[in-house]
């Protein structure tokens, strides 16, 4: 049940469906394949909310701009609108550690994201539900958007015990000893990711 402060803050339809996405509105993100692809569903029930900024957000706002698409910007209420919504989205073109995924899944939300390595790893075991798409496929992500998009579900408890810290922190260690050049590459993304919202933040 949505029953975080944000629900008396949006007041949205109760049948609504919302769709949230976290992280640096920035190119790698490819957060405009998600906006391409929410502005041609035909469902005038979803509501899309972005968390996060730095280098695309002004542009974006002024590109698409729809009562039913929140841009929020930088906030530390991140667990409480993963908790609002219905669904995750992310069009990534690669990434580091997708940790932001995990904790979606964590909150039982129906997972829509792109078919790169990193997510397929993350979502090892996940038992909730899936949509994928290829990289800048919005067409398809329009799909998955006018007919999938599904309310949330609590995970199981042996997918929550597979993403805790410590076992994600086994995991990369593990791959730093076979695959150091994955790893290297793996790690700029990350920090790519930190300087990015540090830009952001201050």
């Amino acid at each position: 049940m949505k029953s975080n402060f944000l629900t008396q803050e949006y007041n949205f339809d109760k049948n609504a469906k919302i769709i949230i996405s976290v992280g640096s509105l920035i190119p790698r993100k490819d957060p405009e394949t998600i906006l391409k692809a929410f502005v041609q569903a035909d469902n005038e029930n979803l509501i899309l909310i972005f968390l996060g900024g730095v280098a695309l957000l002004d542009a974006l706002k002024r590109k698409y701009n729809s009562k039913n698409i929140y841009f929020v910007g930088h906030t530390d209420a991140v667990a409480e609108y993963l908790n609002l919504g219905d669904a995750f989205v992310s069009a990534s073109k690669s990434e580091g550690l997708p940790l932001m995924i995990a904790e979606a899944a964590a909150c039982g939300l129906h997972l829509i994201c792109t078919e790169i390595p990193q997510f397929t790893e993350m979502l090892e075991g996940f038992d909730g539900k899936v949509d994928r798409f290829k990289v800048g496929d919005h067409s398809s992500l329009t799909g998955i958007f006018n007919e999938r998009v599904s309310p949330k579900k609590n995970p199981s408890l042996r997918y929550l015990n597979k993403i805790s810290s410590e076992r994600m922190a086994d995991k990369y260690i593990e791959l730093y000893k076979n695959d150091t050049d994955w790893f290297n590459h793996q790690g700029q993304l990350v920090l790519d990711d930190v300087i990015s919202d540090i830009l952001f933040n201050y």
